[in-house]
């Protein structure tokens, strides 16, 4: 189990095993190969289709983890920004590499119907949730990289920019990365690609960390 609250995120990531059937699924999929062959990338699960035993993380995990939903999801992460396989040091500050041609979290996902809103096209609320969930997963990494952040983070702000429909069925490239941080204000930024590695959404998206509570 990847429990954000554990001080071995990290850990757990390396040990969980990705399933087999996302895998083989992605493995025949021409636009998730480049992301899937390069070596500067980790694939992993996604903790958010794990459920935890407390509730948590049944959105993803068990309502939309269906053969009619979201069939297929793959996590790859940067061994740039989180070297997974060979970990450092926890740093002071979050390392900024991540950017649209090398993010720091690639997110691959198989859309299907039953997440439509109009015939054949994804709802577009739904692409908002999925979109929150990987940037979230995302600033969760930078949190457990940095030694001086131990604070939980919240969603506090999302803008997105719908630039073109996303059709059902496909395969969606989910990229997402950090821009910057300011004190306890995690700022981060993604996109959402068909498989024709069309461009069809935008988002920015701010995380603030909880204050520390007073012993």
């Amino acid at each position: 189990m990847v429990d954000w609250r554990s001080g071995g995120y990290f850990q757990a990531l390396r040990a969980a095993i990705v399933n087999p059937a996302d895998i083989n699924f992605f493995t025949d999929q021409p636009s998730a190969q480049p992301w899937l062959n390069n070596t500067r990338y980790t694939a992993t699960i996604s903790p958010a289709r794990n459920p935890q035993t407390e509730g948590e993380d049944e959105l993803f995990g068990k309502a939309l983890q269906t053969d009619d939903t979201i069939q297929h999801w793959l996590s790859l992460i940067s061994n740039t920004a989180f070297p997974i396989l060979a970990p450092r040091p926890p740093s002071e500050t979050p390392l900024l590499s991540g950017k649209f041609d090398a993010p720091d979290v690639v997110s691959l996902l198989y859309l299907q119907h039953g997440i439509n809103g109009f015939r054949g096209t994804a709802h577009g609320g739904l692409l908002c949730a999925v979109l929150d969930e990987a940037m979230g997963f995302t600033v969760e990494l930078h949190r457990h990289a940095s030694s001086s952040s131990r604070e939980e983070l919240y969603t506090a702000k999302v803008n997105i920019d719908y630039r073109r429909p996303v059709l059902t069925p496909d395969m969606v490239v989910v990229k997402t990365w950090l821009e910057k941080r300011d004190g306890r204000k995690w700022y981060l930024r993604g996109l959402v690609e068909n498989s024709k590695g069309e461009r069809c959404v935008d988002v920015e998206g701010l995380w603030v960390a909880a204050r520390p509570r007073k012993l």
